[in-house]
């Protein structure tokens, strides 16, 4: 019997693996973190000693009844399963869409959601409109500018 988490946008589930569907063992022992399966199963109440209470899903298991690999991925640069993460600034930065799924992460840009909406609302309320202009930005970042050599060649007259 093999377990392992399966996640989407909408949480987590456990899903199960059972010595009665051979195959699915065998595609079971090879799959690895990050990896996008297709996972077709059926839905069971876990029993109740169990079951995770106040966890997402923690009722309920995915019995699995096959695994379809649609993409293997690369380790990644550290280790996602931690609650909490200790990296230093520019692993962060360089990793930023993978710090993003932290739920302490996802929170704070939900309350600067929030706050913009709100302030957006408002002002259209009172009869304010939203204007995006372009913007200039400089070629390279951190304020760089990038400067190019003009080579001008001129005759001289003898």
């Amino acid at each position: 019997m093999i377990f392992f988490d399966m996640r989407d946008m909408t949480g987590k589930v456990q899903c199960v693996a059972l010595p009665s569907r051979v195959e699915v063992i065998e595609k079971a022992k090879i799959i690895r973190p990050e990896w996008v399966l297709k996972i077709t199963g059926l839905v069971n109440k876990r029993p109740v000693k169990n079951v995770k209470a106040g966890v997402l899903n923690g009722d309920v298991e995915l019995e699995v009844t096959g695994i379809e690999v649609l993409a293997e991925a690369e380790p990644l640069p550290f280790d996602m399963s931690l609650d909490g993460y200790n990296l230093e600034l520019t692993t962060e930065l360089d990793n930023r869409a993978l710090v993003l799924r932290y739920p302490k992460i996802q929170a704070v840009f939900k309350v600067q959601e929030t706050i913009i909406d709100s302030f957006r609302e408002f002002m259209k309320q009172n009869m304010f409109f939203e204007f995006q202009a372009p913007s200039i930005t400089p070629a390279v970042a951190e304020g760089e500018r990038k400067f190019s050599k003009l080579i001008i060649l001129v005759k001289k007259h003898s």
